[in-house]
């Protein structure tokens, strides 16, 4: 696989910071049909799914930190429901808990769609 260029990799972190391709050509200083062909190459491609693949680890490491201090924020409310702020407290935790759950249920489908393409591959050679 061939390395990126510096342009790209700028044009790779300005599109995983959620720039518009209009916009992130602008900023590498390219013109937005360069960029647009760059997308089509598989390498660019790769950086860009890997960028994404870290960005939901971090994000899944975020939210597994904080479901510790959902579940006290939970038990605090049931010790003390009438607490001023309960209910959007109790709101957060629960949209919180909600979300990872669902991230960790999206991390264990895909390892094992990727386990399974693996053991797929490894049959067809």
């Amino acid at each position: 696989m061939e390395k990126l260029t510096a342009k790209q990799s700028k044009a790779v972190e300005k599109l995983l910071e959620g720039r518009s391709i209009t916009a992130a050509a602008l900023e590498c200083g390219i013109g937005r049909k360069t960029l647009q062909r760059w997308l089509g190459l598989n390498e660019f491609q790769a950086a860009l799914k890997a960028g994404s693949d870290g960005a939901i680890h971090l994000a899944a490491v975020r939210l597994a930190a904080m479901v510790d201090a959902s579940l006290t924020a939970i038990e605090e409310i049931i010790a003390s429901p009438t607490t001023a702020g309960a209910a959007i407290r109790l709101r957060a935790a629960d949209a919180l808990l909600g979300h990872a759950l669902k991230l960790r249920e999206n991390v264990e489908l895909s390892e094992r769609v990727a386990e399974l393409e693996r053991r797929f591959n490894d049959t067809t050679k």
